[in-house]
């Protein structure tokens, strides 16, 4: 081949390579559009599977590309539940499942009807200009019927939606939410105080306590009867009524509790006055605040700061707790320390260490 010939191939091949090289550079594909799934789910430790392959356990914040997605959630002792979602590009697209557990047919009476098939809240934010969101609820009923029934007979336990069965307490500080009936929990707090709670109905539960108040030696044992009454759950608001009866003061604890929030963080208030014959017990108000934030859907952060104000308000203390918790499937371990001080200068900090065992 001549040397004119070898060039004129040489600049054939160029001129074709600079050609398709600039095609590919025009034709290069658009940037794949994408939307947010924020999924919560409880139990918390539900295993979740997408379409699309990806699996993971509990609630989670994914970026996905729009498009529809089947979504299974599923765990033991739990009837699982399929339902479809779409996912919308720049949109995040909340959905809320709540996974029931069958009931025994002896049981069908207690059921209400239109309770007997799951639903799952799935909600659109888009955002404004400026900022924020607005949204619309969608509710999509439960497409495989196969899954999420028992012969129509499901447990109804509304109660159960967005908390756990211990998140009827932080560590120390009470909470507006009450436990799904039929659950209990076995709580202790440094090997002093036990408490078993016991859910009556949804909106009711009973606990009976005992404290060993220690000095140099153990000098008492107080035993406690309570019972709280949830009188308002709307939305992320509950507030509940706690009378506790104390036979060592024969004296009467009356307090009311609201907390709000959801899954991720939930805040708690409460006011409680005590009644009784006993000087050191009678009139006393103990204001209550108390924070609850879920890093992970097995581990939360909580913090929670406790005023005793009596009569003298000289002799007022405050009790300030933080405090780490880890979430089992059968039991809770609470790690904190708890400080305290009062009006003349007395402080002093103590480890707390709570194990709660949780009974369905």
């Amino acid at each position: 081949m001549s040397f004119t010939k070898l060039l004129i191939v040489l600049l054939t091949i160029l001129i074709i390579r600079e050609i398709y090289g600039a095609e590919m550079v025009l034709k290069k594909p658009p940037k794949q559009q994408t939307g947010i799934l924020l999924f919560t789910v409880e139990p918390m430790e539900a295993v979740i599977t997408l379409s699309n392959g990806m699996k993971w356990e509990g609630s989670k914040s994914v970026s996905l590309p729009a498009g529809e997605y089947r979504i299974k959630a599923s765990s033991t002792g739990y009837i699982p539940l399929t339902t479809t979602v779409r996912i919308e590009k720049n949109i995040t697209t909340k959905v809320d499942v709540l996974l029931l557990k069958p009931v025994a047919k002896e049981n069908v009476e207690d059921v209400v009807a239109k309770d007997s098939s799951s639903k799952t809240n799935v909600t659109k934010e888009k955002p404004k200009t400026g900022g924020g969101v607005s949204g619309k609820d969608i509710i999509f009923d439960n497409e495989d019927s196969s899954e999420q029934s028992n012969s129509d007979v499901i447990e109804k336990r509304s109660a159960l939606k967005g908390k756990k069965v211990t998140d009827n307490n932080l560590i120390l500080m009470p909470t507006a939410n009450t436990m799904p009936a039929g659950s209990s929990v076995l709580s202790n707090i440094d090997a002093l105080a036990f408490q078993y709670s016991y859910g009556v109905t949804s909106w009711t539960h009973l606990s009976a306590g005992v404290l060993a108040i220690l000095n140099e030696y153990v000098y008492a044992i107080l035993s406690s009867f309570a019972i709280k009454q949830k009188y308002l759950d709307y939305q992320k608001l509950t507030s509940a009524i706690i009378v506790a009866y104390m036979p060592a003061y024969s004296g009467t604890i009356i307090g009311n509790i609201i907390s709000l929030g959801g899954d991720t963080t939930s805040v708690h208030l409460g006011v409680i006055r005590t009644l009784g014959d006993n000087d050191n017990f009678n009139k006393t108000i103990i204001m209550m605040g108390g924070i609850c934030y879920a890093v992970s859907p097995k581990i939360s952060l909580i913090g929670e700061t406790h005023r005793f104000i009596y009569d003298n308000d000289s002799d007022a203390y405050q009790m300030i707790l933080f405090g780490t918790r880890f979430k089992g499937r059968w039991t809770n371990l609470d790690l904190g320390v708890l400080g305290w001080f009062d009006n003349k200068g007395k402080d002093g900090l103590l480890p707390i260490i709570k194990v709660s065992f949780k009974f369905d």
